[in-house]
């Protein structure tokens, strides 16, 4: 309730007019708050401070007697999100958070949630309330909703502001999802956010909006997506793909099912597909369990419905009629997973050129012989195959003549490439890719010259690799780590320079901030050298999610000392998947938690006692901090 004191007082957005810091004469200058309720701001500014939405620094005398009066107050990356900053206009406004907390904390949901106890102990069978929501307002939230025109315009706008910040990320890292959509119908998607920022970034998608009448009758037409008023469980208009934003999880699964037939039923059976945004527990690691599980725990409170892992989601799926799928992590709790219908062989995309991409069936269909074999005939003229398989999947055998590069995403499997020779460029996204990459792909692929691998969870570390990638120019590695795994040392990566003597670009993304062993001033003596190690065509090495690891610091320094091409060296200390606003005024970073932003500080201070000094003149060190304006160290 302080949270929502501070947000309707208008308190975040008070100290950022103020410069990012007030104090509490300045506040009491600007706040609506009478000269009667004046006194009691300090202990509600003291709260606030504890409980870690902003900061106050106080004189150096310490805190005052008369509660913190002369402190300072700051924004943190939290409060940051509550800023109702309005030099934007619409969706190009910076992220504001506060109308979600807002709907979070409305009288509605908090008197439901006082309920929870007494609707564990009722036992009326068959009779019994379905929700604390329902047993305490006698009707579920929908109905409260198309009765009270106030919430509806809370609700909305919640989700609005929850759906601009995801899906600017969704937008300009998942762009691939939208690849060969020409029309899309945003189910259920309120005032349209989510389809106005599909229809921004891809302007050749015509999008509508799919909303009960409250809610479209209440939103005016903007020009950028058609708004239909209709009910989902009834109908959904045709397009090539229908769009599900944090709707699922407001239902069981009986009426997932219905929903997801509908769908279904909606697109095309040959290309078409179900793009759903929502939580998967679990995933992608133990870092978001908490707050997935938080999120159950309010879908109980006020719907029917659930956070489910991935088994309960593939039972639905299968349900529904959709024989494949694929699901990864985007942001925080949430993952994005795009079905098929049965029998999907596979898709030729015209509008991306020489392309082949193919959805391998499931096991359920019963026509998973664990092995797609691609013909010469119908590959001819295709250069470029993508592979999205399933479970059962394991060997692919290729006879495109004038196949040149490959990418593929699933579990391990067999390859086989009739033309090998001809294969420039692969794309590999499973888990223990590296290894992989180490026993195979050396002799498979002898003449690539670009290799990108994505890995989950790969614990080995890299022996040395027996074969020769004579022809490797370009090679990047993204490293996603349980943070519950084992060290890993980036310094046996060498390994890869030594099989790559025509290697001139290495990209390293690490998405993970955890330090297992970190580097201090007495390790300078003990740093492990390769100096028989010479690496002559190397020019540029970036690292993303640089930090103050032991072994990543050794790498780095292997690299300066044993690379005389060397031109650039980029040493980036936040996961490349952190969206920067560009120093923009109307964006925003996507925000850090003060633990992550003081582990930055400390790479940053490694950078310059470690690295800076060994850089030779020749050499150009880009160091990217975090934004000063997003996130001031």
């Amino acid at each position: 309730m302080a949270l929502e004191c501070a947000i309707k007082l208008g308190i975040p957005t008070a100290i950022h007019r103020c410069g990012g810091a007030a104090s509490l004469p300045d506040l009491l200058a600007t706040l609506p708050v009478p000269e009667s309720k004046k006194s009691y701001l300090p202990r509600l500014m003291r709260f606030l401070a504890v409980s870690g939405i902003f900061t106050v620094d106080f004189p150096a005398t310490g805190e005052c007697a008369n509660g913190g009066a002369d402190g300072t107050y700051r924004l943190t990356p939290l409060s940051r999100l509550l800023v109702d900053d309005d030099t934007g206009a619409g969706a190009d406004r910076c992220t504001n958070f506060s109308p979600f907390v807002l709907f979070q904390t409305n009288r509605y949901l908090v008197t439901a949630a006082l309920h929870l106890s007494e609707w564990f102990k009722g036992d009326e069978g068959s009779a019994a309330v379905e929700t604390p929501f329902k047993m305490a307002h006698g009707t579920d939230l929908w109905t409260i909703m198309s009765r009270d025109p106030t919430i509806n315009q809370v609700f909305n706008a919640g989700m609005a502001s929850d759906t601009q910040f995801t899906m600017n990320f969704v937008v300009s890292n998942c762009s691939e999802v939208f690849d060969g959509v020409t029309s899309l119908v945003d189910v259920g998607g309120g005032n349209g956010t989510s389809a106005r920022a599909i229809a921004k970034a891809f302007p050749h998608i015509k999008c509508s909006v799919l909303d009960l009448p409250i809610v479209i009758n209440s939103t005016p037409a903007d020009g950028v997506v058609k708004y239909i008023a209709g009910d989902m469980m009834s109908l959904i208009p045709m397009a090539d793909a229908v769009f599900l934003k944090h709707v699922l999880h407001d239902w069981n699964d009986e009426v997932c099912v219905k929903i997801l037939t509908g769908c279904r039923k909606a697109i095309p059976k040959s290309g078409g597909k179900v793009i759903i945004m929502d939580v998967v527990v679990r995933s992608p690691s133990e870092a978001n369990y908490e707050g997935q599980v938080m999120s159950d725990l309010l879908m109980m409170v006020i719907t029917s419905g659930k956070e489910r892992d991935e088994h309960e989601w593939r039972k639905i799926f299968m349900d529904a009629g959709f024989s494949h799928y694929k699901t990864r992590p985007i942001l925080g709790c949430l993952s994005i997973t795009e079905l098929y219908q049965k029998n999907e062989m596979f898709m030729v995309r015209p509008s991306r050129g020489n392309l082949a991409s193919y959805i391998y069936p499931s096991a359920d269909e019963g026509g998973c012989s664990g092995c797609l074999r691609v013909s010469h005939f119908f590959t001819l003229r295709f250069s470029h195959l993508e592979v999205f398989e399933c479970r059962n999947l394991q060997v692919i055998e290729s006879k495109a003549p004038n196949l040149s590069s490959f990418c593929f995403t699933g579990n391990q499997i067999q390859l086989s490439f009739g033309e090998s020779l001809k294969i420039k460029s692969m794309k590999l996204y499973y888990n223990w890719t590296i290894s992989y990459a180490i026993d195979k792909l050396t002799s498979l692929v002898p003449n690539l010259e670009t290799l990108t691998m994505h890995t989950v969870s790969e614990m080995v570390n890299v022996p040395m690799v027996s074969g020769k990638f004579l022809h490797l120019k370009f090679l990047t590695v993204t490293s996603v780590w349980d943070f519950r795994q084992e060290y890993y040392d980036y310094l046996s990566l060498v390994s890869f320079f030594d099989a790559s003597p025509s290697l001139e670009t290495f990209i390293l993304h690490v998405e993970n901030l955890t330090v297992y062993e970190w580097i201090e001033e007495e390790d300078l003596l003990s740093m492990r050298r390769m100096p028989e190690h010479h690496h002559g065509n190397l020019k540029s090495v970036r690292i993303t999610g640089f930090s103050r690891e032991k072994s990543m610091v050794e790498l780095t320094l292997h690299i300066l000392e044993n690379t005389t091409s060397l031109e650039c060296l980029t040493l980036d200390t936040i996961p490349d998947y952190y969206r920067r606003c560009g120093n923009i005024p109307d964006k925003e970073c996507l925000p850090f938690y003060s633990t992550d932003i003081m582990k930055v500080h400390d790479t940053i201070l490694a950078i310059r006692t470690y690295i800076e000094e060994k850089v030779p003149s020749t050499v150009k060190l880009n160091v990217l901090e975090p934004c000063s304006r997003c996130h001031a160290l």
